[in-house]
């Protein structure tokens, strides 16, 4: 579905508002003061596991609220860790959206510094992101998951200086493959 120029620009205007609404707090002026303050390796992100078992690290900030959705914004590389309960071959599926770019983005996935796949992001389409499922294969414990995006990073807008490549709808979800 293609958005004329002005309908983009109320939607990025809505998400803008929004994540500093939402935080009752100007937005960061540090592009990093809105991720997590402790550095995190692949081993070990800075925060907890979610319910799916997705530890969120560098290059993820923080949820925000939206009118539609949670979401996190992304840098153009980040890693995030998912905790298998036993090892196996299992289901990640990400949904992605992106407002900055005229033409799609491609996400590229690896799983413990393999290949795993790689997913589109449609352009502003917060309400029908991109749903891709990967079928992935995990060890016992925690695996290093990263995302490297092949578009550009921009700045959030002019009152917000957070650099961002894409936004995931949260959370992604983890299951089992029969």
């Amino acid at each position: 579905m293609t958005f004329s120029f002005a309908l983009r620009a109320v939607l990025l205007s809505a998400v803008v508002f929004c994540g500093a609404a939402c935080h009752h707090s100007k937005p960061p002026q540090d592009p990093q003061a809105n991720q997590s303050s402790t550095p995190s390796t692949e081993a070990e992100p800075a925060e907890k596991p979610d319910s799916q078992g997705v530890a969120f690290g560098d290059g993820f900030y923080k949820d925000e609220a939206s009118p539609v959705a949670v979401i996190r914004w992304v840098r153009r590389d980040a890693r995030l860790r998912v905790d298998a309960p036993a090892e196996g071959h299992y289901r990640l599926t990400f949904r992605a959206f992106t407002v900055f770019s005229s033409v799609e983005n491609a996400i590229e996935v690896s799983v413990n510094d393999q290949p795993a796949g790689s997913f589109p992001t449609r352009i502003f389409d917060l309400e029908h992101p991109t749903v891709t499922t990967l079928e992935v294969s995990l060890h016992a414990g925690g695996n290093a998951v990263r995302l490297h995006s092949k578009g550009p990073e921009n700045r959030m807008s002019d009152t917000d200086d957070r650099m961002m490549a894409y936004g995931l709808v949260v959370p992604i979800m983890v299951e089992r493959a029969p």
